[in-house]
């Protein structure tokens, strides 16, 4: 750290500190080690742990492989202070571990789904298929 670090830039610090914290505690619980992580996110080594001592974040993209390989249903997102529904998070995280997309082919299909929430979120339906679902309707 500078010497002429702002309290900002402190608060930011610690923030991420505390993000790289939790998630070697996940990491650890769920039992997946850095490389597995690394693997996982297409990453050095040293950026998986530049994440868990917090001195970077991982990427949105990372962010949701690395919930998917801890099967944290969607608690790593929440680390980092991402709010993303349940079917979106299965839906992105299926995106992510399929090794046969190309990154161009990921991000067509992120931008696609978020086309099709945001359309579902704005017309009602996502509330109607949820009720339908339970049976409720």
């Amino acid at each position: 750290m500078t010497a002429h670090a702002n309290d900002h830039d402190l608060d930011d610090l610690e923030v991420k500190r505390r993000q790289g914290a939790k998630l070697r505690e996940m990491a650890g619980r769920a039992q997946v080690t850095q490389a597995d992580l690394a693997r996982v996110c297409r990453v050095g080594p040293q950026a998986v742990y530049n994440w868990m001592s917090g001195r970077t974040r991982p990427s949105r993209d990372n962010v949701m492989a690395i919930d998917t390989a801890l099967q944290a249903g969607g608690a790593v997102l929440e680390v980092y202070g991402y709010q993303v529904s349940g079917d979106r998070i299965a839906t992105e995280s299926a995106i992510m571990v399929d090794a046969r997309l190309t990154e161009p082919q990921r991000q067509l299909l992120r931008m696609m789904l978020a086309e099709f929430v945001a359309a579902n979120e704005r017309e009602g339906v996502a509330q109607g298929i949820g009720k339908a679902q339970a049976g409720t309707v």
